[in-house]
């Protein structure tokens, strides 16, 4: 209505974790599949990997919009999500969530 971003506009009024919360609501509710992808990044960037969240996203998607999570990840990271797996995840764990992205 404003012509205002709602995201610029939680970004100038708000902080810590309500800030934080605000946030990752407008962009779930914008975009979901570009929200997972990057939860996705998010899991496996820096030191260790949030196993837990790559199952939770993985799994919970297989059976409706992960291709559209995969692409979205494509077009954010410009690596797939499986290479990305692959780099970051191993041995009988990697081997089952690249399964189920096929």
């Amino acid at each position: 209505l404003s012509g205002t971003d709602i995201l610029d506009t939680i970004d100038s009024e708000a902080t810590g974790t309500l800030k934080d919360c605000y946030t990752t609501l407008v962009r779930c509710a914008k975009n979901p599949q570009l929200y997972f992808a990057r939860r996705l990044n998010a899991a496996m960037k820096g030191l260790g990997t949030d196993e837990d969240t790559l199952v939770r996203i993985i799994v919970g998607h297989s059976e409706f919009d992960l291709e559209t999570v995969k692409d979205m990840y494509l077009e954010k990271y410009d690596v797939t999500l499986k290479d990305a797996l692959d780099s970051e995840c191993g041995g009988d764990f990697k081997r089952l969530l690249i399964e189920i992205l096929h």
